[in-house]
């Protein structure tokens, strides 16, 4: 029986010395420095792509050669009321009167 309480005693107070000695472990406080670096350049990195992100219809079509190719259709068609209004018959799209008036007058 007393073998029983002498291995628990053992195995908890080398858990106990293994949660302190990793919580207090130079290697530890490196990692975290190391951490707290590679969070910052890729914080840094964030923010630069964030400024240099494209607006617009260029960041829609991307890059590719078919968004290349598909930019200037897509302007022209963009640019020409009357092809929107076309494409939304064809698909049974009505959009709401710009009117200030109300329907019953």
């Amino acid at each position: 029986m007393i073998e029983y309480e002498i291995l628990v005693i053992m195995v908890l107070a080398s858990g106990l010395c293994f949660i302190l000695g990793s919580w207090f472990s130079p290697m530890n406080k490196t990692l975290k420095k190391e951490v707290q670096y590679w969070r910052g350049i890729s914080g840094k990195y964030k923010a630069e792509m964030n400024e240099t992100k494209k607006d617009g219809l260029d960041d829609i079509l991307g890059s590719s050669p078919l968004g290349k190719l598909a930019t200037p259709l897509v302007k022209d068609f963009l640019s020409n009321p009357e092809k929107i209004q076309g494409l939304l018959d064809k698909l049974g799209v009505k959009l709401p009167k710009t009117d200030n008036k109300p329907d019953w007058r």
